[in-house]
């Protein structure tokens, strides 16, 4: 089990780098991870999806503002 997280990290990290530079950036200007639930992914912005076996991916959380 530990062998299979040991490969799972590293290649999520090297497939999603883009998007996880993307995320550092905004949380160094002040972004926050918020909880939306279920949603499209964005066209816009970078996404690190999530996907169920027949059906469309998903995220269920957004980087945006903290609102004061």
């Amino acid at each position: 089990m530990f062998v299979l997280l040991f490969l799972l990290v590293p290649l999520f990290v090297v497939q999603n780098s883009e998007a996880i530079e993307a995320f550092e950036k905004q949380i160094a200007e002040g972004y926050e991870w918020h909880y939306v639930g279920p949603q499209p992914l964005n066209p816009k912005g970078k996404n690190i999806p999530l996907q169920v076996e027949g059906s469309d991916p998903y995220i269920i959380f957004r980087l945006g503002k903290p609102s004061e």
